[in-house]
């Protein structure tokens, strides 16, 4: 969970990607929805875009999973350790890092990035 944090706010301090922690997370491409879709009289701002399905930046926002909060306990600790790691209070163990993937699959992009670290089965790469 650090090292995700970690890749997400090193995109944010980096000028390749947008500067706002929502911003790099949303990132990637959209459709409209059918429901906004199908009325053309409908203006701009009130149409509904959602992520297409495993093709955002990280895949935890796109999969398709609803992302209710289903432990309270948990999302709390995640909520703090989000913040620390925002507020530099975490030493960034994936010495820069603004990519990674599961060690089980070979992306395209990696051969074009320098690999930093492996922590568990995740390789990270700036």
């Amino acid at each position: 969970m650090i090292a995700v944090g970690q890749v997400t706010y090193n995109r944010v301090k980096s000028q390749q990607f947008p500067n706002t922690i929502c911003e790099v997370v949303y990132q990637g491409p959209v459709t409209e929805s059918w429901k906004t879709k199908r009325n053309v009289d409908l203006p701009k701002d009130k149409r509904e875009y959602y992520p297409i399905r495993n093709k955002c930046q990280f895949s935890w926002y796109c999969d398709g999973t609803p992302d209710d909060i289903r432990n309270a306990k948990v999302f709390s600790e995640i909520y703090v350790l989000a913040a620390e790691i925002e507020k530099g209070f975490i030493p960034d163990i994936t010495d820069g890092a603004t990519h990674y993937h599961a060690d089980y699959v070979s992306p395209r992009w990696a051969n074009e990035l320098k690999r930093t670290v492996k922590i568990d089965t995740h390789i990270f790469y700036k």
